[in-house]
């Protein structure tokens, strides 16, 4: 019979399939793997046809399966976040080969947001709506400031990432602008900058308006030299800043610090100078190949950037010199950069001879930089006038081809990613050819000569739209000034090139011109046209420094911009013959993502259903192509195709199709809890939808009429997509906010067109309205204070109106926390008439109270409430603002736990120890009105793993250790359900824990180096400890039901861990060693034997291993010196490996190192995997005593019993200190629970002062809140205990305060300091300042992770700029900043001895008044019990 049977493959490798008389073999191979050209997306498989009647058989033939490929973007609402606001985010796909934009479809996207330190703190699935994807995320109101990254996944794409920032800000009354003239000023360079001020509310400067700067520059001897800037004035709004850059060694760090005043207004600005320091790299790309070739003309492009990947400009000398000994250099020609550190030249190189450059700028640099090897021969190519080609036109290309054989195959070729678009024959050794440029294809084109089908020279070149192709956007505004809170109305309209009105997919963003001001130039989000043509091409960030004029409305074209856009292209060197072998250069690069992307592969989706027939005897169906026995099923035109949410089906010849579908997946991220705090500017943010695909602000529900101003939104109106009707134009409607300020009003706009053929074309508009009234008052308030602070607060009062104005500014309300008790004396007075466009100043007295009614983790916020009018009555306005406050003092906590063990008749009672607090309070050395506490009691593990999953949470989670662990309680939660049979009881929570578990697993995961294995931050090497704990983590999840871990990944670390197997240990890895503790062979030995035996490995492969664990720990136990620790691991080690009677033997040594209250003997003898100390080395110690001891509970039971009461004494709300002593210690409380009777949670537990009963509750009801009760046994001298009835009840008390001191280093081995560094003598208004922060390790060991909490006053703000600089520079390992500004937490993998860094980061003085910063402090994250405390930093600002 004929091969006319139905067939279904699903996705494999070696998957067999019996079919009738057919047996098939289909395996996968990558897209990646094809040589071949492809324009559309592909799948391989080889089809073995074994049996075949009248065909030929017996062979293999590749099957391909096309779509059109695609690929997305991601586009936010604006670049900078507060805490609290809704990040906005849409995702749109465009054409890979011809940029049409495509329709939504039904395959939802996967979204994830990372924070600072690189932890998910958000994912979600996307919507579908027009032409994009859509969702969003509320930004938590604790939300670490810094650097975040959003990554979203699309069905069979590789991720689209886009990274924005998140911090607290004060919306700023003038706008300040600073850009320079250059890029990478080195020794004795004049460095200048355009300065651009603007009042925020969009009306003019006056003209008394004032501008001044200083600088700073960083030398290489640590000294920071303070340049004067030249005197500056403001014309229309513009200035021009100077300095004189030192001509001595420079660091590469440097600061400029910018003043404006404008009515008594002041703000300021402190941005990076662009220095350079004694290193950069400059690379040189010939224009079509790797190398030079002697005796023809080479033109070479070239990028320089220095060691933190800023751009430089450089100006040098090319030099040859002769391969001859002793020959003298000469010169050839002289080279400059002419746009962001990237420029080209061109020159004949000479066999024989070698070259070089040497750079006269920056002058810092001496060393020479060489140029690329030469060869003697080689093909070549040159493209004429690359800047200047358009689609539909031809391009002209200057061939070299010697040594070209007549039998050869030599055409010139122009590619779209693989597909040839267009070619020509070469049949002369040089030659001058035109390629032509298809009319529907822009952006970046591919090049190539091609011998044979191998490409031996090629460059990509930027191909311009074509100009009849251009679509147009006009954007009315309705106003140019609308009043706070009024209803917009905003018109957009698409024309083509002749003005005809053309439908189009638009999005319109209207946000807060101030999030994007505070935004640096090139950290701002390069717009749409940049996007789709650009950014996947090329290795650099664009930024906002490269873009594309003819796609942006009301732009001339640029003909500067053209030339830098072809320096960009030929500057990617990286990405030279990528095409060879795309799936081996996507593997070796270091973004392999990034590099399928500029490839233009896709992932495979999970499933692939096809029903076709493999081979025809005779005329194919119509969309199946057969070339040389390959069947082409091309998906966008076959025959009986159908495609139902990316499920592709087709019939067969007989027999009817199956129907396979798709459930579409719509979801949107999970919803965030804020929290209760009341302030209704608050309750409006929170009321605003976070996934919607067209918001449209309607402001507060009563408006503004009568009231005051309190709606701060930045964001007002932003659709996913929507679309201009048939006569171009699309109208929107919605509510400014109350901000005096301005609106940006993006829209991007992609023309819609019936015919596929037609060029894709893109257009983007801007424009921007004020929101202002003719009288209003501003006042400028510190981002946070502590309790006790003076705020000297400023007060700008403007007139706006066409007539001088007499205003009264009155104090309306001061918020619970603050006091203003010369308010009257400071407002009351009539303020001097002011002029029409003309504002003044008044300072208001406000002090923050010693003593509020603050929460002792949250503090509270405080609000203002200012009113003003003119005399005459016939204008005024009214506003609120809050800000932070946070308690004063170092914070305090005293805990403790245990388990009640009432019998009948004979209630528990446990003294509530009140020894440090009491004498706290006897010495004045507790902050007033801070006492608090908590008792709290957990009926089943299950409170007390929530518990530590919140701990957890609270810790930072910036790798993947502290990622794992953090993720650990949820794998227990779930397995403490299953293994209790407790499933379907907690059916809706177990689902949530479920999502959770999947969410923390992608996380995880990506830690995965290229060598395989973990690291702390995923970089190559593994280290083998880590890789020990994640094998640990992920076997435990394999456990679990409903869990889907892949089997590969365990396998590749199990397989990875034998691989270090050395003698009886493993190897290690030197540089990974300070980065999980420092712990001994041993110990690590020990510990990556205990995980494995817990992860399916057998013990004959660790026979070795073991062996000498047995031998060594033994021999410790006979010399009276084991480490308890490792007694243990062994001890559970040989348990999990079914070797019972070499486990008691061990485990008899084990309950003997414990004596009968559960205290270890030898604990200072004791070492764990992360050299922990205090309190997280007792728990892991116990914990892993525990999990040994519960294998066998009736010859352990009493001592493994008095173990656990220890375990459970150091509990502290559900955590047992450092993370791996909390996950251990957990681990232990699930195994020990499941020998014991769970507690009553109907039992009576009673609190008691001064002998007294002043409170009952059984443990379902909950503890009260021991305030109230602190208070009373601390006045009357008595103390606190707990009666309780209850068995086996675990329970914790934490009593919290604040002390007014600071307490003494409990961490010798290292120094730490903090200190405010002034440019002047005193501090005022908008002067610039340093944070300097400063360690050494001076114990003689390394240490594992280190982190500074650095307190910053209040009227201080520190810029997330140069902290982003540092960890470029490798001056920190990361940093977060606190959602208020009030602390900078920096973090540094590890150190060794004799170690020190230094940090020096600019601030800038904002807010008059008197101020003090939270204490700092200093710890080894693994030892976070012994600190380095230091008094709060003090400012004066006048």
């Amino acid at each position: 019979p004929k091969c006319s049977s139905r067939m279904r493959l699903m996705l494999g490798s070696g998957a067999i399939l019996a079919l009738g008389t057919i047996l098939v073999t289909y395996s996968l191979l990558p897209a990646t793997a094809l040589a071949e050209p492809e324009p559309l997306r592909r799948w391989r498989g080889d089809v073995e046809a074994a049996a075949c009647d009248g065909m030929h058989c017996g062979s293999t033939a590749p099957l391909f399966v096309l779509q059109k490929r695609s690929v997305s973007h991601v586009f936010m609402d604006k670049p900078l976040y507060r805490p609290g606001e809704v990040a906005r985010f849409r995702v749109a796909s465009f054409s890979v080969r011809d940029s049409q934009i495509q329709a939504a479809g039904g395959r939802a996207s996967s979204w994830t947001i990372e924070n600072p330190a690189g932890k998910q703190v958000a994912s979600g699935k996307t919507l579908p709506a027009g032409n994009a994807h859509f969702s969003g995320w509320r930004v938590p109101e604790s939300a670490a400031g810094g650097k975040y990254k959003l990554t979203v996944t699309p069905s069979g794409e590789f991720p689209a990432v886009h990274e924005f920032h998140v911090r607290a800000f004060r919306t700023p009354e003038l706008n300040v602008a600073v850009e320079f003239l250059g890029d990478g000023f080195g020794p004795g360079d004049t460095a200048t900058a355009i300065v651009t001020v603007s009042r925020a509310d969009g009306s003019d400067l006056s003209s008394s308006a004032t501008i001044s700067g200083s600088a700073s520059i960083g030398l290489l001897d640590g000294i920071e030299r303070d340049v004067p800037v030249d005197r500056m004035s403001i014309t229309s709004g513009t200035a021009v800043a100077s300095l004189s850059i030192p001509n001595e060694r420079l660091t590469g760090s440097g600061s400029l610090h910018i003043i404006a005043e404008d009515g008594g207004v002041f703000e300021a600005v402190v941005v990076p100078v662009p220095v350079v320091g004694s290193a950069i790299t400059v690379e040189f790309v010939p224009e079509s190949r790797m190398t030079l070739i002697a005796g023809v003309d080479n033109i070479v492009y070239f990028a320089a950037e220095d060691i933190a990947g800023n751009v430089v400009d450089v100006e040098g000398t090319l030099f040859e010199v002769s391969l001859t000994p002793d020959s003298d250099k000469s010169r050839v020609c002289t080279l400059n950069s002419s746009h962001k550190g990237r420029g080209t030249f061109h020159f004949t190189p000479q066999k024989g001879f070698s070259y070089h450059v040497e750079l006269s700028h920056p002058s810092s640099i001496d060393a020479p930089f060489p140029l690329p090897e030469i060869t003697e021969a080689g093909a070549s190519l040159t493209v004429l006038e690359p800047a200047r080609l358009n689609a539909g036109t031809a391009m002209a290309v200057r061939v070299h081809c010697p040594h070209t054989d007549s039998e050869d195959n030599v055409e010139l070729r122009l590619y779209r990613k693989a597909e040839v678009l267009s070619s020509v024959a070469v049949t002369v050794e040089t030659a001058e050819l035109e390629l032509e440029l298809p009319n529907n294809i822009s952006g970046v084109l591919r090049v190539a000569l091609s011998f044979n089908d191998d490409v031996q020279a090629e460059r990509i070149v930027f191909v311009h739209p074509p100009t009849n192709s251009e679509l147009s956007v006009n954007v009315d505004l309705g106003r140019d000034v609308y009043l706070p809170g009024e209803e917009a109305t905003i018109t957009v309209k698409t024309t083509d090139s002749s003005g005809a009105p053309r439908r189009a997919a638009i999005s319109i963003t209207v946000t807060d011109e101030s999030g994007w001001q505070l935004t640096p130039l090139s950290q701002r989000p390069s717009r749409l046209p940049e996007r789709i043509l650009l950014s996947d091409e090329v290795s650099n960030d664009l930024g906002g420094h490269v873009w594309l004029p003819q796609f942006h409305s009301g732009q001339a074209d640029d003909p500067i911009s053209a030339d830098n856009i072809d320096l960009l292209m030929g500057s990617q060197g990286w990405r030279k013959f990528a095409y060879r072998d795309r799936w081996a250069f996507a593997s070796n690069s270091d973004d392999e993502e990034s590099a399928n992307r500029m490839l233009g592969v896709d992932t495979p989706p999970p499933m692939l259903h096809l029903q076709k027939h493999m081979m025809f005897a005779g005329a194919a169906p119509r969309g199946i192509a057969l070339d040389r026995g390959v069947a082409k099923i091309d998906m966008d035109h076959a025959e009986g195709l159908a495609t139902t949410g990316g499920v592709f089906t087709m019939a067969a010849a007989s027999g009817d199709a199956e129907e396979d579908s798709a459930q579409l997946a719509q979801a949107s991220g999970e919803p965030f809890d804020v929290g209760s705090r009341h302030e209704r500017e608050l309750e409006l943010q929170r009321s605003i939808p976070e996934a919607v695909a067209v918001f449209a602000h309607r402001g507060p529900a009563d408006g503004l009429a009568g009231g005051e101003r309190f709606d701060w939104t930045q964001t007002v109106y932003w659709s996913a997509s929507e679309e201009t009707s048939d006569d171009g134009q699309l109208q929107v409607t919605f509510r400014v906010s109350h901000s005096m300020t301005s609106m940006r009003v993006m829209v991007d706009a992609v023309a819609l067109f019936d015919d596929e053929e037609e060029p894709a074309s893109f257009a983007v508009a801007d424009g921007l309205f004020s929101i202002r009234e003719p009288l209003f008052v501003e006042p400028k308030l510190p981002l946070h204070a502590v309790a006790g602070d003076r705020i000297v607060m400023p007060l700008s009062v403007n007139n706006r109106g066409d007539g001088t104005l007499s205003p009264l500014v009155a104090l309306s309300h001061i918020g619970e926390g603050l006091s203003a008790p010369h308010a009257d004396r400071n407002l009351g007075a009539q303020a001097a008439a002011l002029a029409p466009g003309a504002s003044t100043r008044l300072l208001l007295d406000v002090t923050v109270d010693e003593k509020g009614a603050f929460d002792f983790h949250e503090g509270l916020h405080a609000s203002i409430g200012l009113r003003v009018e003119d005399s005459l009555g016939l204008y005024s306005d009214a506003m609120s603002r809050t800000f932070h406050v946070i308690p004063a003092g170092t914070p305090v906590t005293a805990d403790s736990s245990g388990t009640f063990s009432a019998s009948p008749g004979a209630p528990d009672k446990v003294d509530v120890d009140l020894t440090e607090l009491r004498a706290a309070y006897a010495s004045g050395d507790v902050v007033d009105g801070t006492v608090a506490g908590e008792l709290k009691v957990y009926p089943t593990p299950l409170t007390s793993l929530l518990e530590a999953v919140q701990a957890l949470l609270r810790k930072p989670h910036g790798c993947f250790e502290q990622t794992s662990s953090a993720h650990f309680p949820n794998i227990m939660i779930v397995d403490f359900l299953q293994s209790m049979g407790l499933d379907q009881a907690h059916a809706p929570f177990l689902a949530k824990t479920l999502a959770h578990l999947e969410e923390g697993y992608r996380r995880l995961v990506s830690y995965e180096t290229e060598e395989e294995g973990f690291e702390w931050f995923g970089a190559a090497p593994p280290h083998e400890a880590l890789t020990a704990y994640g094998l640990l983590e992920f076997s435990a999840m394999d456990r679990l039901r409903g869990v889907s871990v892949d089997q590969g990944l365990l396998r590749r670390t199990r397989d990875l861990l034998l691989s270090l197997r050395e003698g009886d240990g493993f190897s290690r890895n030197p540089k990974a060693l300070d980065s999980f503790g420092r712990a001994s062979l041993q110990v690590t030995t020990a510990y990556i034997v205990w995980a494995m035996s817990q992860s399916g490995v057998d013990s004959s492969q660790l026979s070795a291993q073991i062996d000498g664990l047995t031998k060594g720990v033994w021999n410790d136990i006979t010399e009276n010196s084991a480490n308890p620790y490792v007694v243990a691991l062994l001890t559970d080690s040989l348990y999990n490996f079914g070797m019972a009677a070499e486990a008691e033997e061990f485990g008899d040594a084990l309950s003997r190192q414990f004596n009968a209250e559960g205290l270890p003997l030898h604990l200072d003898d004791a070492e764990t995997i992360t050299v922990s100390h205090g309190t997280s080395k007792e728990v892991e110690v116990a914990a892993v005593a525990v999990l040994a001891m519960v294998n066998d509970p009736q010859r352990y039971g009493g001592r493994m019993h008095a173990v656990m009461d220890q375990l459970l004494g150091r509990c502290k709300n559900g955590a047992f200190g450092g993370t791996q002593a909390t996950v251990l210690g957990l681990r232990a409380v699930i195994a020990y629970w499941k020998l014991v009777a769970g507690a009553n949670a109907d039992c009576s537990t009673a609190v008691f002062v001064a002998g007294q009963e002043v409170a009952s509750f059984t443990a379902s009801d909950g503890a009260p809140p021991l305030a109230p009760f602190l208070t009373a046994a601390l006045e009357s001298g008595e103390g606190m205990a707990l009666v309780s009835e209850c068995e086996h009840l675990l329970y914790s008390t934490s009593v919290q305060w604040r002390r007014a001191s600071v307490p003494p280093s409990a961490l010798p081995e290292f120094t730490f300091s903090v200190a405010l560094s002034l440019e002047e003598g005193h501090l005022t208004e908008a002067d610039g300042l340093f944070l300097e922060v400063d360690w050494c390790n001076a114990g003689g060991e390394d240490t594992s992770m280190l982190l500074a909490s650095v307190g910053v006053p209040g009227g201080v703000d520190v810029d997330t700029a140069f902290l982003d600089q540092a960890v470029a520079e490798g001056a920190v390992d990361y940093y977060e900043l606190a959602s208020d500004n009030s602390e900078v937490y920096l973090y540094w993998r590890g150190s060794q001895a004799g170690d020190c860094a230094s940090l020096r980061l600019p601030a800038v003085a904002t807010v008059p008044g008197s101020y003090r910063a939270t204490p700092s402090h200093f710890y080894q994250y693994y030892d976070d019990e012994r600190q380095i405390w230091l008094p709060p930093l003090q400012v004066d600002i006048a």
